[in-house]
């Protein structure tokens, strides 16, 4: 039997994408660990508010209005802003940065 290759969890936080799907507490991103699998979050997600969820143990954030709603000059910064909260704040690439300071 095949399986996902990542966990998919969310809505988080109110969505435009997907605005009648129940919320998930970030808490179910922590328990989802335990399958040994990459955690993406979706819902809702932003600048804002993808830290917490990241820490809760997303691996990916899966980001549509965070990203391309607002002036489309600004997409790329928003991007590598998004970037960023993983290079702080995701084990994998914090524990590296930290190394290298």
């Amino acid at each position: 039997m095949r399986t996902a290759p990542t966990t998919w969890l969310g809505r988080f936080f109110n969505s435009t994408t997907k605005p009648d799907a129940p919320v998930a507490e970030p808490s179910v991103l922590t328990k989802s660990r335990q399958f040994g699998k990459p955690v993406t979050a979706i819902g809702g997600i932003t600048i804002d508010n993808g830290e917490g969820l990241i820490r809760a143990g997303a691996d990916l954030l899966a980001v549509v209005g965070g990203l391309f709603d607002g002036d489309v000059a600004t997409v790329e910064e928003r991007a590598r802003r998004f970037s960023q909260l993983f290079a702080q704040h995701h084990p994998l690439f914090s524990s590296s940065v930290s190394q290298e300071s």
